[in-house]
């Protein structure tokens, strides 16, 4: 078999990345070709046909591992991806529902705040405004709020109590404490329990700031106290006389 010259030798390229010359090696009916690489071997006189068939097996058993190896790749890296879009599509609804639970929180939180201020207001008798101030400052505590806002010197109530002293003829002075909606009937029970003889009738008149001078009697026993115009925080006495 005639040597030829792999420059002067002209063939058909059958990959596209890869050189590819022909060689005689099927009696002249037809040219099979091998890559470039493999040219080394046809400088040699003694290859003889079964030698090159043998050489073409191994470039194709190569070749075939090859693309096995690729295929193998394309497959590990499909599952690569696809774990890899599980465990963004996991993370996704994780974050989800980390956020989810984080807006629910300040939603309970925003709730709870708003029903403390909504107390403070009702115990306070304050602006919504105020009863947050207050809260803040409070550590969102109603009572450590509350007890705050009393504390003020501007902000403390005024006491709905009207002091009474009950004053028998020639007797000492009796003080009692009553709210501004107690009942004249209710004066009249202390009245009645300071007169020495009970079988005996009396008579009661308050007198006090403001010009106040009123006789209390039965037609009387049913109103509060404010209403005859005794105040909150002031002093009236309830002149007591019997027969």
């Amino acid at each position: 078999m005639a040597q030829t010259p792999v420059s002067n030798w002209t063939g058909t390229l059958c990959y596209q990345h890869v050189a590819f010359i022909t060689l005689p090696i099927s009696n002249g009916s037809g040219d099979a070709t091998l890559p470039m690489d493999m040219m080394r071997f046809q400088s040699s006189a003694s290859m003889n046909t079964k030698d090159l068939f043998k050489l073409e097996d191994e470039y194709l058993a190569s070749y075939d591992r090859y693309k096995k190896q690729e295929e193998k790749n394309a497959e590990d890296k499909e599952a690569r991806q696809e774990k890899m879009d599980i465990a963004i599509a996991v993370s996704k609804e994780e974050r989800a529902e980390r956020k989810k639970k984080e807006e629910e929180r300040k939603q309970k939180e925003i709730d709870e705040q708003n029903d403390k201020i909504k107390h403070l207001q009702e115990v306070c008798s304050i602006d919504a405004d105020t009863a947050r101030k207050k809260l803040l400052e409070g550590n969102w505590d109603v009572e450590q709020a509350a007890s705050a806002y009393w504390q003020q010197p501007a902000m403390q109530p005024q006491s709905n109590n009207v002091n009474l002293i009950f004053q028998m003829e020639r007797d000492s002075q009796v003080s009692h404490v009553f709210r501004e909606t107690a009942t004249v009937f209710e004066l009249y029970q202390v009245a009645y329990s300071l007169v020495p003889d009970q079988n005996r009738g009396f008579k009661m008149r308050a007198q006090g700031g403001g010009g106040l001078n009123i006789t209390l009697g039965e037609s009387e026993f049913s109103f509060p106290i404010k209403s005859l115009g005794m105040v909150a925080g002031e002093t009236y006495h309830i002149f007591i006389n019997y027969r």
